[in-house]
């Protein structure tokens, strides 16, 4: 469910706003999520001492923790009116902090897979190594999907069957070339198809459907 959920929220958000206040999302997705990371990491490393829980495994809780989900907080303010460069900048937070989230969780749990008895911190050179990996090639899937999917919204025209089928496959395809073919982040690639679509394949897809 997580491709066509997050691919419907990018798909609607507003890509005009969004690249106006690209660089306040991006922190808040990226930097922020990684401060927040550390600092649960931290508290639960020190907090639950008897675990005996090493750094990876603390970080991958705290990846998992810092994530939020913020659908009823934009719904609500959608409800309130208020403006919607504040709702987009909490959506597009929201949908790049999963990513950034579940990129920090792959990078430790590869630590744990290799190492389960007594895993050790990677160096600093392999995070940065495996955050390029799925941080970066993720988004680029993503658009190299959208691209093709858009292109070919372009060849149908009033065919419901179609454009539909076209839409879904761009959700799923980002999805599975990332995470099959490419070894990177599935979630960004589907935010970055979903974003593509919604600024270049909105306007193919024809009125009735």
């Amino acid at each position: 469910f997580i491709p066509i959920l997050v691919f419907e929220s990018a798909f609607s958000v507003d890509t005009h706003v969004f690249r106006k206040i690209f660089w306040q999302i991006f922190t808040l997705a990226w930097p922020g999520v990684v401060i927040a990371s550390i600092m649960t990491a931290t508290f639960v490393k020190y907090a639950f001492v008897r675990y005996d829980w090493g750094w990876p495994v603390s970080l991958m809780i705290g990846a998992i923790m810092s994530a939020t989900d913020p659908v009823a907080v934009v719904s609500l303010l959608k409800e309130l009116g208020v403006s919607e460069r504040l709702g987009t900048l909490i959506e597009g937070e929201s949908l790049l902090n999963d990513g950034t989230a579940i990129v920090v969780f792959d990078v430790f749990f590869e630590a744990v897979e290799h190492e389960p008895c007594s895993p050790q911190m990677p160096g600093a050179g392999e995070v940065f190594i495996s955050l390029a990996r799925l941080g970066a090639l993720g988004p680029v899937v993503g658009c190299l999907v959208g691209f093709v999917c858009t292109s070919m919204l372009g060849f149908v025209l009033n065919d419901p069957f179609n454009e539909i089928a076209i839409t879904i496959i761009a959700c799923f395809g980002s999805f599975g070339v990332a995470e099959g073919l490419v070894s990177t982040s599935g979630e960004l690639s589907v935010v970055c198809c979903g974003l593509w679509m919604s600024r270049y394949g909105r306007g193919r897809i024809s009125a009735d459907v």
